[in-house]
């Protein structure tokens, strides 16, 4: 059991890592990635990457809205590739 949960864990970081790097590569704007990244992966609060990127706290939020659900798009792609 340990090893199956083990396995499964390494699986979905692995399509994650995937998903990240298809996302990077996409056409999505730059800042919004950033943005994206500072809040969801680096855990910066959100007031303080708004003013970092002189964007309202409304607007960070609505950036990592549209990166979550383009991931969310990618990572259904990536799995059903590696399955």
């Amino acid at each position: 059991d340990q090893l199956a949960e083990l396995f499964e864990d390494e699986w979905r970081r692995a399509i994650l890592r995937e998903g990240l790097r298809r996302l990077e590569e996409s056409r999505i704007d730059k800042t919004t990635l950033a943005v994206f990244q500072a809040v969801t992966l680096d855990a910066r609060e959100v007031a303080e990457v708004a003013a970092e990127y002189g964007m309202s706290a409304n607007a960070v939020y609505l950036a990592k809205f549209r990166c979550l659900e383009r991931l969310r798009g990618v990572l259904s792609l990536v799995e059903g590739e590696w399955v």
